[in-house]
C-alpha cells in the first residue's frame, strides 16, 4: 500500500489515521481487497464527521447585534462549516 517509511509515519502521525491505515491493511491482506476498501472508506467518513463536528461552534446570544429589532431575536453566530454534525448545537 505504501512504504515502509510512510506507513511508519502515518502511525505515529495520529491515532485516527493510524486506525483506518491498519484496519484498511490488515482487511486487504487476510480477507479482501473490497472490503479493505470498503471498511477504510467508512472509517475514514466517520472520522471526518467527528473532525467536521469538533472544528464547528455555534454561540447564541441575545447581546449579539440582533438583525431583526425584536426582543424575541436571537442572533447565531456559526463559525467554520455547517454541517449536520452540529445540528443537535443548533437545535
Amino acid at each position: 500500500m505504501v512504504e515502509r517509511d510512510e506507513f511508519i509515519s502515518i502511525l505515529k502521525r495520529s491515532w485516527p489515521d493510524a486506525i483506518i491505515l491498519l484496519a484498511t491493511f490488515l482487511l486487504t491482506i487476510f480477507r479482501d481487497l473490497n472490503e479493505g476498501i470498503a471498511v477504510g472508506v467508512i472509517l475514514s467518513a466517520l472520522i471526518f464527521m467527528h473532525r467536521m463536528a469538533e472544528a464547528s461552534r455555534v454561540n447564541g446570544d441575545a447581546s449579539i447585534a440582533p438583525i431583526v429589532s425584536e426582543p424575541d431575536t436571537i442572533t447565531y453566530r456559526m463559525e467554520g462549516p455547517l454541517f449536520f454534525g452540529i445540528a443537535s448545537e443548533i437545535a
